[in-house]
């Protein structure tokens, strides 16, 4: 894949990370941002049980995670409303998470480190 982007003629650094399994396996990762997004008081507790501390291996994570939030919210406005309490602190059960957000700082240092390259003295 980062073949073809090059070949696009892409000249700056880039990451590509390809979700193998449902994205919501970063959002059971993380269930008191999902409690707080969708206000479910007393879903974080449940992070403790197994299923929820690997939640990468949970085959329709988007069922479970519709299932344990009793909502029928629509999906983009479920992420949307959780995206914002997730945390970057390494709390996040998901190795996934972990993964594309190890990637997404090296591109960080990578830009940073180009741009002060490239910076008037």
């Amino acid at each position: 894949m980062l073949d073809l982007v090059h070949e696009c003629g892409k000249k700056q650094p880039c990451l590509v990370r390809v979700a193998c399994h449902e994205l919501e396996s970063v959002d059971l990762g993380d269930l008191a941002a999902v409690a707080e997004g969708l206000n479910v008081p007393g879903l974080g507790k449940m992070q403790r049980k197994a299923r929820y501390r690997s939640p990468d291996d949970i085959p329709n994570a988007a069922e479970q995670r519709k299932k344990i939030s009793q909502k029928k919210i629509q999906q983009g406005r479920c992420s949307r409303a959780i995206a914002r309490f997730m945390k970057l602190d390494g709390s996040n059960f998901s190795n996934s998470f972990h993964v594309l957000c190890n990637g997404i700082q090296k591109q960080v240092v990578i830009l940073q480190s180009a741009s002060q390259e490239h910076a008037l003295p």
